[in-house]
């Protein structure tokens, strides 16, 4: 089974070797919109929780460039890409709306200003914060691999997990905790970015190669 965690979307399919070096698929490629770019709506949720729903949504509409930074230069290095669950060793990050995303604070009421100021423009990020971030998303793909591994006649022997979000340890984790009693090997290649898995790809007598468990 190959599960390709993109940013938009997350695809499913599953293919047997034959004897003569050729694919066959087996089940009905499958997908679901749940790629790491929902990870990022579900922080920008969590800020306006915090700052409230029209200063962030109007940060993002005027200060794109910067709401940008703020997702790919902050969440993704610090948090979307890092996170494990593990609760004990995991630390509370702060976000610091004055250095990261100035333009944010014109937009945010009084009440609310006056409070993240006495705070000194922090705002604390904890563990089960960004488990509500991740929890839904996952699942969701959890759902789509379930419902893979259903749908073939076949045991899986192996899972390729590839794509951008399949750089995420918790996501990994996840996918491994769940599935390991079914799925005997369940890999991500060194390069899950840029991995090209094409037919052509899949056949080639190095694969076993290419992987690391």
């Amino acid at each position: 089974m190959v599960v390709d965690c993109g940013g938009g979307t997350v695809d499913l399919t599953t293919r047997t070797l034959l004897p003569n070096n050729k694919l066959s698929e087996i089940t009905e490629r499958t997908g679901g919109l749940c790629g790491s770019t929902y990870i990022d709506r579900e922080f920008a949720r969590f800020l306006e929780k915090k700052l409230g729903f029209a200063a962030v949504d109007k940060f993002r509409r005027e200060n794109y460039g910067q709401y940008q930074s703020l997702i790919h230069h902050f969440f993704c290095p610090r948090i979307k890409f890092e996170f494990i669950d593990e609760k004990d060793v995991f630390r509370n990050i702060d976000l610091d709306i004055e250095r990261t995303c100035p333009a944010l604070i014109e937009y945010i009421n009084k009440e609310i200003r006056d409070a993240i100021e006495d705070d000194d423009w922090l705002i604390e990020i904890k563990y089960e914060d960004v488990l509500t971030m991740f929890e839904p998303v996952v699942e969701k793909i959890l759902n789509l691999i379930r419902d893979q591994l259903a749908s073939s006649k076949q045991r899986c022997s192996t899972m390729f997990l590839v794509g951008g979000f399949a750089e995420s340890p918790y996501l990994v984790k996840k996918i491994r905790d769940t599935f390991v009693s079914v799925v005997p090997i369940i890999t991500v290649p060194q390069n899950p970015i840029t991995a090209v898995l094409s037919c052509m790809d899949l056949t080639k007598q190095q694969l076993p190669l290419a992987f690391s468990p």
